[in-house]
């Protein structure tokens, strides 16, 4: 089986999906296609095309088709860890595990066994192991779109519950947010700060999170409203967490030793920084009055 085979199984699901469900649902995927018989680079480029296949394009579709009633337990659990499969291999080939990590050194090894169980050897070093690998992970996808498309005609033809199917099914879609949408919420609320922030940064380690928050809200809500409301309290929190000077500023400017001095410096710091955002040498200028103060008490007593 070759990338022609993936191809026309994808393609035939966003038929599917585009007539049942709505245009351009499933969108063509941008990544770049292997192409040739399938050596090395051609493996590299079929799993990072499969990966934006079902994680990018089709993240919402795929697993709600895949928990459709009335389908063999067994063809779910075999597309299901065809999932698993690209995910895992994509890590594999495109990450820099860690020996250390328990979590790295399982993929290792799930890699080794897909590659021992497809082409009969733990590490591909030879094209023919390659060309082996390539085919069986094509025939994988190729399986999986296929089944899919299947699922979208075995809805269809329900006519009682299809629409509340379809209906499932573009609500999820609805909520599922491209990251440049939660990029521009980010970047208004900073702006409304009076802040500098790198957006995206921001948006990757909490858009896990923010695609769950929007997909559990009523359907009569204004989803961006309740999400620019989320995103403007995590926003203000991140500026106010953020002290302008560190522990070692402190004590460098006042020569404070290590200890519950530099913890009162540092709470009053924040203190400082959460009533107007002052910089670095207001923040030591306004606390030398304090810890001076402090520190003449001390010796009074």
């Amino acid at each position: 089986m070759n990338f022609a085979d993936v191809n026309a199984g994808v393609t035939d699901l966003r038929h599917a999906i585009s007539t049942q469900v709505e245009p351009n649902a499933l969108c063509e995927i941008g990544t770049r296609g292997p192409s040739g018989a399938g050596d090395e680079a051609g493996f590299l480029r079929l799993v990072a095309w499969s990966y934006a296949f079902l994680f990018e394009r089709g993240r919402v579709i795929v697993p709600f088709l895949l928990k459709v009633a009335d389908q063999e337990p067994s063809a779910m659990k075999e597309h299901k860890n065809t999932r698993k499969d690209v995910q895992m291999l994509r890590t594999w080939l495109f990450h820099s595990l860690d020996a250390d990590s328990d979590r790295d050194l399982a993929i290792g090894k799930a890699a080794s066994h897909w590659f021992l169980s497809r082409c009969k050897t733990t590490s591909p070093q030879k094209v023919t192991d390659w060309q082996l690998a390539f085919s069986k992970l094509c025939e994988q996808v190729t399986a999986l779109a296929i089944h899919c498309t299947e699922l979208v005609s075995k809805i269809a033809e329900d006519s009682e519950t299809a629409e509340l199917q379809f209906a499932a099914l573009r609500l999820r879609l609805n909520r599922d947010w491209q990251g440049f949408q939660f990029d521009q919420l980010v970047e208004d609320a900073a702006t409304r700060l009076g802040q500098p922030i790198d957006a995206k940064a921001f948006r990757e380690r909490r858009l896990s999170e923010w695609r769950k928050f929007l997909a559990g809200l009523p359907e009569d809500v204004d989803l961006k409203r309740e999400m620019q409301r989320v995103i403007e309290a995590e926003v203000f929190s991140h500026f106010r967490a953020r002290l302008p000077v560190s522990a070692e500023d402190l004590m460098e400017a006042f020569s404070l030793e290590p200890g519950t001095d530099v913890i009162f410096a540092l709470e009053m710091a924040r203190h400082l920084s959460s009533i107007g955002n002052i910089a670095k040498d207001a923040v030591i200028k306004e606390l030398s009055i304090v810890i001076v103060a402090s520190k003449e008490s001390r010796k009074a007593t």
